[in-house]
């Protein structure tokens, strides 16, 4: 899944002018708040940012903005099984592999070129992030982890799947941890395989 839109301050990790920037997803959240005006839209070329109302405006030349093109992770072998992922680190599957390079493909056919990339701390993010760089000819590129890019953490549910769980919750209160952005999954139970606080993957949070 590919988007773009207009970069002009919309993201703080990003002090790059007139740059084209990559940013791969972990997880299907949207990275902008409910309400929020910004559109998201296919767009093949930067446009130019408005300037604020007042008097100011007709003296100040509109800042040219860039490009960020928002990509998420390829399949891994959980999501081939329907299992809750959030901060556990499972590869890219096979197909997801393949996904990879089809974004490759349509990135490449509309013309898409980046000067930085962005990704999660994880695994399928930073896989998927190096596979597009490569099929792109763009190894070159500087790409930046941040875990403020991570998947939402799942925790008594990772590593499970909804049908493991159907039996204790209802299948509402299951759907809602799995898809809402408000409701909260169970807490990590102690001695859970996938708890980063107790392994040592904490580098991922």
């Amino acid at each position: 899944e590919i988007y773009t839109l207009s970069l002009h301050d919309a993201l703080p990790i990003c002090a790059h002018e007139m740059a084209a920037a990559l940013l791969v997803v972990s997880g299907c959240g949207g990275l902008l708040a409910p309400g929020s005006p910004a559109s998201v839209r296919p767009r093949s070329a930067p446009r130019q940012c408005s300037v604020g109302m007042g008097l100011l405006s007709r003296f100040r030349r509109p800042k040219p903005c860039g490009t960020l093109v928002l990509v998420r992770h390829g399949e891994t072998t959980w999501d081939a099984e329907g299992k809750f992922t959030g901060w556990a680190d499972p590869h890219l599957s096979n197909k997801g592999r393949l996904q990879c390079d089809e974004a490759a493909i349509a990135l490449q056919a509309s013309g898409y070129t980046f000067d930085v990339a962005y990704t999660s701390m994880l695994k399928r993010a930073v896989e998927t992030t190096w596979l597009l760089l490569k099929e792109l000819g763009l190894i070159h590129v500087t790409v930046f982890k941040d875990p403020r890019l991570n998947d939402r953490s799942y925790g008594a549910l990772t590593g499970f799947t909804v049908n493991d769980f159907r039996h204790a919750y209802d299948e509402k209160t299951v759907h809602s941890w799995r898809r809402s952005q408000v409701a909260r999954p169970p807490a990590y139970q102690q001695d859970h395989p996938y708890d980063p606080a107790a392994t040592d993957r904490k580098s991922v949070v």
